[in-house]
């Protein structure tokens, strides 16, 4: 699931979604534009939006190069 039709779905706002993150809105503008998140912000994001984003939607996304480094 791309994380623009998360919120969508969800009717959460990417500041709701920073806040509740504890990251900027404009690091989820990022993620939503194609960047790719820390590991661990994309396993806070798998817990946070209940499993629906998984860390590997990410590397499947248009704009990315390369899937989630894992350390």
């Amino acid at each position: 699931m791309k994380l623009s039709d998360w919120l969508e779905q969800s009717g959460t706002t990417q500041a709701d979604l920073a806040r509740a993150l504890a990251v900027s809105q404009g690091r989820i503008s990022q993620l939503v534009a194609g960047g790719l998140p820390s590991l661990d912000l994309a396993l806070k994001l798998k817990s946070h939006t209940r499993g629906a984003m998984r860390p590997e939607d990410f590397s499947d996304m248009p704009n990315s190069k390369i899937g989630i480094a894992h350390v």
